[in-house]
């Protein structure tokens, strides 16, 4: 009797110990919320105190009502931050902190890339790294999520320009929404002519039509206009290849180009600004945005 008495006070005193480290934990962030001073990328508060791994332990089996405590901090934090514009780069660890305790929370995986993607003002560099990182964990937790092999396959080619690694994740958000044959198309073209602009259009527009966010669906709209821009100057590079072809060498001005018969007009690219012809290339570009680079990579096979 003794030996169960003593087994049961140890138990008790283990869970009391945890329980007495959770409520710790509350009180610690709780307080540190209303005392901690405001600094650049939002409150200092919001970077994550314990990891996922720890919290696990301390949520005493309760992951995912922790998990979604922490979720309404991320909002709080993604909230405060683009009202203020500042950089989100408490985002990924928090994200992180949030898919460990609950990893198939599929939603904050999205929402989290969407504003990192959107919201965030730091150097693009960092910003892709991290929506890579966040987005490749959402898929490995939830591979019958559409949405998140959608969004993977969109970040991998338009931001990376991963095109074969694309192709595969909108081939895998096919085969789980068969009745969306875009994404096949778009993988099967991904293949065969990663860098032409319409591409970035299609993806664009899935993005678009999948988003009810405003913001959101201006600043896609805004990339929408930019690809069509390009389309525009891929058209006329094809006039001054003919111009070329035909004449042994570049024209001076894209000028030249309607002298010749070879256009009517040098058009809008849609963003306030017309078209001009570089000389070291002997190709066109927007006066307002240039080339987009996504149309460049090094190695059109890439991914």
């Amino acid at each position: 009797m003794k030996g169960k008495d003593g087994k049961k006070v140890v138990i008790a005193a283990v869970l009391f110990a945890l329980a007495g480290v959770w409520m710790l934990s509350l009180k610690t962030d709780s307080t540190l919320e209303k005392i901690a001073p405001q600094q650049p990328g939002g409150p200092a508060t919001y970077s994550v105190l314990f990891s996922g791994q720890a919290l696990k332990v301390m949520s005493l089996g309760f992951d995912h009502a922790v998990a979604v405590y922490n979720w309404l901090k991320l909002i709080q934090y993604c909230a405060y931050c683009s009202d203020h514009s500042l950089p989100l780069n408490n985002l990924y660890n928090m994200t992180d902190t949030i898919t460990t305790l609950d990893p198939g929370f599929d939603f904050v995986y999205q929402m989290s890339w969407v504003f990192l993607m959107n919201y965030d003002v730091r150097p693009n560099k960092i910003r892709i790294e991290e929506g890579e990182k966040i987005l490749r964990k959402g898929w490995t937790n939830n591979t019958d999520s559409y949405r998140l092999a959608q969004d993977l396959g969109f970040h991998l080619f338009y931001y990376e320009q991963k095109y074969i690694e694309a192709a595969n994740m909108y081939n895998a958000a096919f085969a789980l929404r068969p009745n969306f044959p875009v994404y096949a198309k778009l993988a099967a073209s991904l293949r065969a002519n990663a860098g032409d602009p319409e591409l970035a259009l299609m993806g664009l527009k899935i993005q678009y039509d999948s988003t009810k966010d405003e913001y959101v669906r201006k600043q896609l709209k805004h990339q929408m206009v930019k690809a069509q821009a390009e389309i525009i100057a891929v058209e006329l590079d094809k006039k001054l290849a003919q111009y070329q072809k035909d004449r042994g060498v570049c024209p001076a001005s894209l000028q030249e180009l309607i002298s010749a018969g070879y256009i009517n007009r040098i058009p809008s690219d849609g963003l306030g600004g017309t078209y001009r012809l570089n000389t070291d290339t002997c190709k066109s570009e927007s006066t307002t945005i240039g080339r987009l680079r996504i149309f460049y990579p090094p190695d059109k096979k890439k991914g």
